[in-house]
């Protein structure tokens, strides 16, 4: 039973670190986008 346990808290983990990875890339790519057009933020910041 607390081997059941230890497996789905580890399928979790490693779920919310892909997601952590996946962010992190967008993150970046959002960045790299921002740099090479300076005016790509722009459509976000609406103040």
């Amino acid at each position: 039973m607390s081997d059941q346990k230890a497996q789905s808290s580890m399928e979790v983990l490693l779920l919310l670190a892909l997601l952590l990875v996946i962010a992190v890339i967008v993150g970046l790519y959002v960045l790299s986008l921002a740099k090479a057009r300076p005016g790509f933020l722009r459509d976000f910041n609406v103040s």
